[in-house]
């Protein structure tokens, strides 16, 4: 994030994509990565070929499920500095979003019943010019807009 920021920017706060709001691939992951192994297990003891490679299929397709979300949250940053709030997502093709806190009217959070118990959801960012800007499947929701609302009304925060 640090060759995005200004000169005299300060990064106030952090956040991240949360894993747990890819749910519905984990649990596929996890039942291709069960069959996979318990079918090995039955294919070591029955010295099957073919029930050996479905088994290993499986656990490759278990592994390929799990890839997208751990690429997304590694390609992805969320910051809050003396300024602005700036987000970065995408491995290849890469989207920046940069609100200034003098723009920003209001930082809404938008959670499903699933995101409320899993503790994530979408940050929205409601400009002065009543633009949007969502951010979605962050990690600890309502903190970051604590943590916003803390800097905002910190004295020493600067806004430009």
């Amino acid at each position: 994030m640090e060759p995005v920021l200004e000169t005299d920017e300060k990064i106030l706060c952090r956040a991240e994509i949360a894993l747990a709001s890819y749910w519905s691939q984990w649990i596929v992951a996890t039942v291709f990565v069960i069959w996979g192994s318990s079918g090995a297990i039955v294919a070591a003891f029955a010295a099957q070929k073919t029930l050996t490679l479905l088994s290993l299929a499986l656990l490759c397709l278990g592994a390929i499920y799990m890839l997208p979300p751990i690429m997304a949250k590694r390609a992805s940053e969320l910051v809050i500095t003396n300024r602005r709030i700036v987000a970065k997502s995408g491995l290849i093709r890469r989207a920046t979003i940069a609100m200034s806190l003098a723009r920003i009217e209001s930082v809404r959070v938008e959670q499903s019943i699933v995101g409320r118990l899993l503790n994530f959801g979408d940050i929205v960012l409601v400009g002065t010019d009543r633009s949007r800007e969502r951010i979605s499947r962050i990690k600890r929701p309502l903190a970051f807009r604590r943590s916003y609302q803390d800097i905002v009304t910190s004295p020493d925060t600067r806004k430009s």
